[in-house]
């Protein structure tokens, strides 16, 4: 009997894959590789590389013209979008990058049994083609569903949510990324018969393990991420002011790991601009480490020896990052958004806080500062808690019957 064959069309940059989440997806779909056989489509820089795995696996990294390395493209998306610029302009990327694939993948396409991707618009043109639909199974990575279904999106965020998102997913299979997920997309009326969930916020917990001692002499606040808008870091900074100017603990360090902008557009922006304003305004710089970019080892190092982790969202689907702070010991504070929902124990592996609440961010900062035997106990809860809920050890096999067990199903669609 002749193995199955699947398409992922993945597209995310080949060189980024080594870290983070898009490691923990690569070894899902080599794991796969032991079952089927898998031809992975990302991007890369020259011309098209090939990569061959073992059992079964194919990696074809395809370089692809980038709308957002135009210096044009970028002050005119800016002038135009604002603080969405960054998201606009990988949009199009993304965009440019699924014709190509349509292209070049026409008979791979035509002889796979499944078609999967984490491109929205590679699933949009997709709907154009049924023979290529009735095969496709798309992840959504998004977050902004909440958004959309709690009336907070803006109208280009409702454009490509609540009209195109909510038509393309009614027309295909899709693996959402948390039960709060599900329902949100269900709430902006996307098909629950359409709807699948396989959490995706997983995370070694051999390799994110507690590698340092806590620091003792100063409170360390950790944040790890993307410096946009819907991160919510500005939620951070302002609860910082009330932590430092009003409440008065002035023994506190807030260390931030990530890049200005999305994956890809690194410089800086304008809201990256505001926060550093923000923190300089209200005398808070001696208080901040801005850190970029860490590789692997030093962001593992960065996690175990936080006091507190912190990703006050706005909206996000299911953030690695919670599952990584946890895994290294370290309790969460993050939103009643999206995957966190069902990521944090509140009061047990760390708090919940309101969207956009700097005020009670800040009281519960205060609380764990306090109090430093019960942050170390949230600390414990939280790596127990992870390794129990989030481990990669059933990641692959759940992404394969995702893929698979609804056969019946995505033939109807």
């Amino acid at each position: 009997m002749s193995r199955k064959f699947v398409v992922n069309v993945w597209g995310i940059n080949g060189d980024a894959i080594g870290e983070g989440s898009a490691r923990v997806l690569m070894d899902a779909w080599l794991s796969m590789c032991r079952s089927v056989n898998v031809l992975i489509v990302n991007t890369g820089k020259n011309g098209i590389t090939v990569r061959h795995g073992d059992n079964g696996c194919l990696e074809m990294r395809i370089a692809i013209p980038r709308i957002s390395n135009s210096k044009f493209a970028r002050a005119l998306s800016h002038r135009l979008f604002g603080y969405l610029a960054p998201s606009v302009l990988l949009n199009v990327d993304s965009f440019v990058f699924s014709i190509i694939s349509l292209t070049m993948f026409r008979s791979a396409f035509a002889h796979a049994n499944r078609i999967h991707t984490y491109n929205f618009w590679f699933a949009f043109l997709s709907i154009f083609f049924p023979g290529l639909r009735r095969k496709l199974v798309y992840t959504e990575l998004g977050g902004e569903w909440a958004l959309v279904a709690t009336g907070r999106a803006s109208r280009v965020i409702r454009l490509r949510y609540a009209y195109l998102g909510r038509w393309v997913l009614g027309h295909v299979r899709v693996i959402a990324q948390s039960e709060t997920n599900k329902r949100d997309m269900v709430r902006c009326g996307v098909p629950s018969s359409n709807l699948v969930v396989v959490q995706h916020a997983r995370t070694d917990p051999n390799l994110f393990r507690p590698t340092v001692p806590k620091l003792t002499d100063v409170f360390n606040v950790l944040y790890v991420g993307r410096i946009v808008p819907q991160k919510g870091l500005h939620i951070l900074t302002e609860a910082s002011n009330i932590l430092v100017n009003r409440r008065g603990v002035r023994n506190v360090i807030f260390t931030v790991i990530g890049p200005a902008g999305g994956f890809g557009i690194n410089g800086t922006t304008s809201y990256y601009r505001s926060v550093i304003q923000y923190i300089h305004e209200h005398s808070l710089s001696a208080h901040y480490r801005f850190m970029g970019y860490k590789p692997l080892n030093e962001l593992i190092d960065a996690y175990s020896r936080a006091n507190v982790y912190v990703l006050p969202s706005t909206q996000d689907a299911s953030p690695s990052s919670v599952t990584e702070a946890q895994m290294c010991g370290t309790p969460v504070i993050g939103t009643r958004s999206g995957g966190m929902l069902e990521m944090i124990k509140d009061g047990v592996t760390g708090f919940l806080v309101p969207v956009e609440d700097p005020v009670t961010l800040a009281e519960k900062l205060e609380l764990l500062y306090a109090h430093p035997e019960e942050c170390n106990k949230m600390g414990a809860n939280a790596r127990k808690w992870a390794v129990s809920r989030f481990s990669t050890r059933t990641f692959a096999s759940e992404l394969m019957e995702a893929l698979f067990d609804n056969q019946r199903g995505l033939d109807t669609l």
